[in-house]
């Protein structure tokens, strides 16, 4: 396996990051309930010393109740970041006397996402990028594949909204893709399996589902270095995030090992959450289906390119030996969180686009298509750019639609952008009333800037 080139420009680096982000941060949707959840508990640390968050919980169904008083029901991990983030900007607020009209409780929810979802996913994409590369592949096509993993799949929205889904998986994926670089003995070595395990329990700590790809992760290791020592280390990395969330549990429930969906509030969501392990129980050919090919859920049709991840896998296979155990975790990172999505009993995700619940997988769908002959192109490339306008048009009105829309892509979301009822931006709070047709232009233009870019880059390598 070779390790992470060091032969990528770094001013296509700093673009590319830089080009993720602002997109990222371009949009500012109106808090849902999941987002809220986390948000509730930053302003509960910060504001009232406290985890539980009964001065805000009416604002979210996402929550536990324990002991008589309200808790976030949400993996900590993104929270627990976001509440030096929330100090920070609430100190500037008071030395410079900006009153809640300036910075709102909004603005401070959107600067946290930007700075913890936002910058988190651009710097993964520039990870990938740089994995994609060492495998052999073209600047060039590893540049495109990485803009329609981004921005052509629901990596996309979810990395504009506080969710724990797009975060927890580039942390896990990061953990993987350090351990590619890990081809040297001594103290590097064992830093970087320090690193890669805390990296994916900190996954764990910020979406729980998560734990099915660190335990994963955990055997890829151990068949990867074939010692205990490393798997130590990998484990030792591990268990500091691990130990947090115990201590976090025990503050908030009396037990170390009871997460806050254990205690749901709602009763709907506590009876079905009762239901099996945290509402997980057998796999469903309907939910199955649903999160694969459905016009309501369908993850293939929302982001048609990722099918190719499919032969994709057949020529990662035929490369040999050398790549089989990255082969084997990416195919078997993709079975069990489809089998784990179908056997979850809310498999549709509630308010969202696309079956949120396989972001964190994604990579392992974009990683075999670096294998694709270039015969593939001409399905490739056509696919990633309906992908993204997809994506593009989700993310743009709002990618928490209503779970009673039974088409939510290509009947809500096209409707709304028709009626021009897009989520909050930069544009629109300055008053350039930028209209449906306007955000289609800018999509055309940004990505025909970024390759130009990294055409010019590439040629000047």
């Amino acid at each position: 396996m070779p390790p992470l080139t060091d032969k990528i420009p770094r001013r296509l680096s700093i673009g590319l990051f830089l080009f993720l982000l602002v997109i990222y941060s371009y949009f500012w949707h109106k808090p849902n309930w999941n987002d809220l959840g986390r948000y509730d508990l930053i302003m509960a640390v910060v504001e009232k010393g406290t985890l539980c968050i009964d001065a805000y919980h009416q604002n979210t169904g996402d929550k536990a109740f324990i002991n008589g008083h309200y808790y976030s029901d949400k993996a900590p991990g993104p929270a627990l970041l976001g509440v030096p983030l929330y100090a920070g900007i609430s100190w500037l607020q008071s030395i410079m006397g900006w009153g809640p009209s300036t910075l709102s409780w909004f603005i401070k929810l959107v600067i946290i996402k930007i700075l913890l979802i936002g910058v988190v996913s651009s710097l993964f994409g520039v990870l990938l990028l740089y994995y994609l590369v060492s495998l052999g592949l073209s600047l060039r096509r590893a540049f495109v594949l990485i803009l329609g993993y981004s921005l052509g799949t629901i990596v996309f929205p979810y990395s504009t909204l506080f969710y724990g889904h797009q975060f927890a998986g580039a942390c896990l994926m990061t953990g993987f893709l350090l351990l590619q670089k890990n081809n040297q003995d001594g103290r590097k070595k064992y830093l970087l399996l320090l690193l890669s395990g805390f990296l994916a329990g900190y996954a764990v700590f910020s979406e729980y589902p998560v734990i099915l790809l660190a335990v994963l992760l955990t055997g890829y290791v151990f068949w990867k270095e074939k010692n205990l020592k490393s798997l130590g280390w990998f484990i030792l990395g591990a268990s500091v995030p691990a130990l947090l969330l115990l201590i976090y549990n025990y503050q908030m429930a009396g037990n170390p090992f009871k997460i806050g969906y254990l205690s749901e509030a709602g009763e709907e969501f506590r009876r079905e959450m009762n239901k099996g392990v945290a509402g997980v129980t057998y796999p469903k050919l309907s939910a199955l289906w649903g999160i694969t090919f459905s016009f309501y859920r369908g993850l293939f049709l929302l982001n048609p390119f990722l099918l190719l991840g499919v032969p994709g896998f057949y020529y990662m296979y035929k490369e040999g030996a050398d790549l089989r155990k990255e082969w084997g975790f990416c195919l078997s990172a993709i079975l069990i969180f489809l089998l784990f999505n179908a056997s979850y009993y809310m498999w549709w995700g509630g308010w969202s686009l696309g079956p949120r619940h396989l972001v964190p997988v994604l990579p392992c769908l974009i990683i075999p298509m670096a294998f694709l002959p270039p015969k593939w192109d001409k399905l490739l490339y056509p696919l990633i750019g309906i992908s993204i306008l997809f994506m593009w048009l989700g993310t743009s009105v709002d990618p928490q639609i209503p779970d009673s829309e039974s088409n939510p892509l290509f009947g809500y979301a096209l409707s709304m952008l028709f009626q021009d009822r897009i989520s909050a931006n930069p544009g629109v709070l300055l008053g350039l009333g930028f209209s449906g047709g306007a955000y289609l232009a800018a999509l055309i233009i940004a990505l025909g800037i970024a390759l130009l870019y990294v055409t010019v880059s590439s040629d000047r390598k």
